[in-house]
C-alpha cells in the first residue's frame, strides 16, 4: 500500500519503527554484518575498492561513498521524521 507519504509516492507501510528502519540501512553495519569471519582487505577487494577507506567508513571517518552504497545494494535517502516529545518512548 502507498501511504503517500506528505504527495510523493513513498511507501512506507512496512517500516516497523524510524530506528529499525534506520538501522537496517545503515552501510556500517552492512559491511559489518559482511566482515564476519573474513578480513577487511578480502572485503575491500570484492567490493572493488582499497582497505584503507572501508577501514574509514568502517570507523565512522568518512561516509560511504555513492559507489559504495551501490556495491552494497543500498542507496541514500534523506528522511525527515517529526520529533518526538520530551520523555516519550
Amino acid at each position: 500500500m502507498w501511504g503517500g507519504f506528505h504527495g510523493i509516492g513513498i511507501d512506507v507501510s512496512d517500516w516497523a519503527s524510524d530506528d529499525a528502519y534506520m538501522e537496517t540501512l545503515n552501510p556500517v553495519v552492512e559491511l559489518k554484518s559482511r566482515l564476519a569471519s573474513r578480513t577487511q582487505q578480502s572485503l575491500a577487494e570484492e567490493l572493488g575498492f582499497g582497505r584503507a577507506y572501508i577501514a574509514n567508513v568502517l570507523g565512522g571517518r568518512k561516509p560511504a561513498s555513492p559507489r559504495l552504497l551501490d556495491a552494497l545494494g543500498l542507496e541514500r535517502r534523506v528522511v525527515y521524521v517529526r520529533k518526538r516529545a520530551v520523555g516519550a518512548k
